[in-house]
């Protein structure tokens, strides 16, 4: 294996590594993007809020971090703080991403790093049932978006911010709340860290409603793919760097949950559930 390669792949680690070894990731304009990058020197953005994500953890209560649990998201609360990414990096392996055999080839005729969706599992702890977040058991009344909208704090209708989500999900919340009030903390905080970290929106502090028919019964989250609804959203942002890439368009902005590729699921400290062991 050449050196770039092998310089790469010691890159390729879990957020628990870069914990446990004092390392962090660093921000794009700090670092070079590996030997053999297309990456030109650009100013890259992201949607993915992962500093949120961990402020907000770091502030539930016990109580809370139970309800999170109920709905299959408790790997969530593990993820370690994180300061920075770096971009190019991600970038880099974006580019390097075989999108139809889910795997990443560094170099030609290199050995492919393969990828699957359960492995958002292994690095992330979010649920992998058997239930299709597309299927046909997801469609969604009008009137039942509107319920839910109410329910997490967007009494406006143009209202889908992240921020306002944060807010919410800081309320007192414990075993004397209601069923509603429970339901509502699971609804917000899946819409919350779907919108930061595992399906970002392009548009800033936005979250979209295309998975609500998975959130409409609180007590069915757990049973839905969150990992597959992820991983494609990861691969469609892949295409469209591609696709930018080939027709001489600079792409600056990265979409998907792009950390999973800096990431080795092998070395992850998370658990693969046993239906996918």
């Amino acid at each position: 294996m050449e050196e770039g390669e092998q310089q790469v792949r010691r890159q390729i680690q879990t957020p628990a590594t870069m914990e446990r070894d004092g390392e962090q990731a660093v921000d794009e304009g700090e670092a070079a993007a590996p030997s053999g990058s297309t990456s030109r020197s650009t100013k890259h953005t992201s949607r993915i809020a992962i500093q949120k994500v961990t402020e907000v953890i770091a502030a539930l209560s016990d109580y809370k971090r139970f309800l999170v649990e109920e709905i299959g998201f408790e790997g969530v609360l593990r993820i370690p703080m994180i300061q920075k990414i770096n971009l190019k990096f991600s970038k880099f392996l974006m580019t390097k991403v075989d999108v139809k055999e889910h795997c990443i080839i560094l170099r030609d005729g290199g050995t492919p790093i393969t990828f699957y969706p359960e492995d958002f599992h292994k690095v992330f702890g979010i649920p992998c049932g058997q239930r299709d977040i597309h299927g046909k058991d997801v469609d969604i009344t009008s009137e039942a978006i509107e319920f839910i909208r109410n329910s997490i704090g967007w009494t406006e209708k143009s209202d889908r911010s992240l921020s306002s989500l944060e807010v919410f999900i800081g309320k007192e919340i414990n075993e004397l709340s209601s069923r509603l009030e429970k339901d509502s903390f699971k609804m917000a905080f899946v819409v919350f860290v779907m919108g930061s970290l595992f399906a970002p929106c392009t548009k800033h502090d936005h979250s979209t409603i295309y998975y609500w028919g998975a959130i409409k019964d609180a007590e069915n989250i757990s049973l839905f793919n969150w990992c597959k609804y992820s991983f494609n959203f990861l691969l469609e942002a892949v295409c469209k760097l591609k696709l930018e890439t080939d027709a001489n368009i600079t792409p600056n902005h990265l979409s998907g949950c792009h950390l999973f590729f800096q990431v080795n699921p092998s070395k992850s400290q998370l658990d693969r559930p046993n239906s996918l062991k």
